[in-house]
């Protein structure tokens, strides 16, 4: 299950989903999804969790998009493309789609 969280979730949620399903996203505003990803990293560090890799944002059509993984379970390319791909459904079942963006024109 790929889940996106905004970007006001505690870090702990989030590595908590990541340690149980391998991989999760955050979105929302660059500064504050960067910042969330620096959370989840320094929690996964002060856990002894290094496996998950909290290192990568991409910038999404509706906002940043961060990625968190499992390095055991998920390759850099895999995890991304399964992070955007959920969070295009979710903005789909929303009605926003990037062909219909104002900004992408």
């Amino acid at each position: 299950m790929i889940k996106i969280f905004e970007d006001d979730e505690p870090a702990w949620r989030i590595l908590t989903h990541v340690l149980e399903h391998g991989v999760a996203g955050i979105a929302g505003g660059r500064m504050s999804t960067r910042s969330k990803l620096n959370e989840v990293r320094e929690q996964a560090r002060i856990d002894r969790h290094g496996n998950v890799v909290a290192l990568s944002t991409v910038h999404h059509f509706w906002g940043e998009l961060a990625f968190i993984y499992d390095d055991q379970l998920y390759l850099h390319q895999e995890a991304r493309q399964l992070v955007v791909d959920a969070y295009d459904s979710q903005l789909a079942a929303q009605g926003i789609f990037a062909d219909t963006y104002p900004g992408n024109s």
